[in-house]
């Protein structure tokens, strides 16, 4: 008998039908959760329809030129090195923080951490560390003769820790990629496509050395804050993100410091006029400066929740205190 050529078509369209909804059954659904990871505590950064969770650095509301696209925030490329920043409502301390990112040719943008908001700092970059986002290929083409320092490559902890070049697997220009950042109680990981590709340790004395001999030398807040929003920046460059995600982790069990070593000054930073020293017999001291104005002494690292002991001996007419959750404009100017 001889077929029907139309219902041969309509078989023919119902079986691409059928294979098209098993392909879109398939297909990962993006900026969603499984049951599995909400149960284990992760907690969606963007929905895929709105902003709502973000706002402007040091604003209320979000204002730039960011966007929802497609299901992705996209930054529209209008930023510069002093604009352009979006962060999150809500800080945080310790975290696992997962995203996709795809970059313009020649793209460059990032991920931050820890950032502070204060109208003292313009930019979020002078207290919160990068993850690096960067086509290098593209960016050195466009922008040649200038070479990108190693310091400022793709997956850095921006001029603090360079990546392993061996783990480095980058899907090509224009693809997406996925990264994440493990930030735990000062232990940090760099994941760029399921490997890791660097970790340290924060604030311990070789993150100090590192902070205090190059682009940090000049901000002196860099880094030290243990909780902050995350920030997304738009560098001049179009980029996109989607399935932002974050499972926050416990603060470790509180440990005591010594702060003083009745030795020398390691850990503190003078500013101002008046001098501190060790006296013969351990005891940290302060005198008056030549100009007689005022002076202090900061530990090099933040602290937040804490019970601080210290024994003090003041002369007569004396004047001083202690500062707590501060910071020191230099050259000599108390926040806190």
């Amino acid at each position: 008998m001889k077929s029907n050529p139309s219902r041969t078509l309509f078989r023919t369209l119902f079986a691409t039908g059928l294979l098209a909804a098993g392909l879109c059954s398939c297909c990962p659904k993006h900026n969603t959760l499984t049951q599995a990871e909400i149960a284990d505590g992760w907690q969606l950064l963007f929905d895929g329809k709105s902003l709502d969770q973000w706002k402007d650095f040091n604003g209320d509301s979000l204002t730039m030129p960011w966007h929802v696209v497609d299901g992705c925030i996209q930054a529209a490329g209008d930023g510069s090195d002093l604009s352009g920043y979006i962060v999150t409502k809500k800080q945080y301390e310790n975290f696992i923080l997962d995203w996709d990112w795809k970059l313009s040719y020649g793209g460059n943008s990032g991920m931050l951490y820890h950032v502070v908001e204060n109208p003292y700092f313009k930019v979020p970059y002078v207290t919160g560390p990068e993850y690096q986002l960067i086509d290098n290929e593209g960016w050195e083409a466009t922008n040649a003769p200038t070479r990108l320092e190693e310091w400022q490559k793709l997956g850095v902890d921006y001029a603090m820790h360079l990546p392993n070049p061996d783990s480095l697997l980058v899907n090509p220009q224009g693809e997406w990629n996925s990264s994440r950042i493990v930030c735990d109680n000062g232990h940090v990981e760099h994941w760029l496509n399921g490997r890791k590709i660097l970790e340290f340790e924060a604030w311990t004395d070789d993150w100090f050395a590192r902070k205090n001999s190059g682009k940090w030398e000049t901000a002196p807040e860099y880094g030290l804050a243990h909780r902050g929003v995350l920030c997304l920046q738009d560098h001049g460059y179009p980029a996109s993100f989607r399935n932002l995600k974050i499972k926050e982790l416990p603060r470790k069990a509180g440990r005591e410091v010594e702060l003083f070593n009745g030795r020398d000054l390691t850990g503190w930073e003078a500013y101002g006029t008046e001098k501190w020293y060790v006296d013969k017999d351990g005891l940290l001291v302060c005198e008056s400066g030549p100009d007689k104005k005022y002076g202090y002494l900061a530990t090099r690292e933040y602290y937040d929740d804490f019970d601080l002991t210290v024994e003090f001996k003041q002369l007569a007419n004396g004047n001083s205190g202690v500062f707590f959750r501060s910071f020191v404009e230099p050259p000599v100017k108390v926040h806190g």
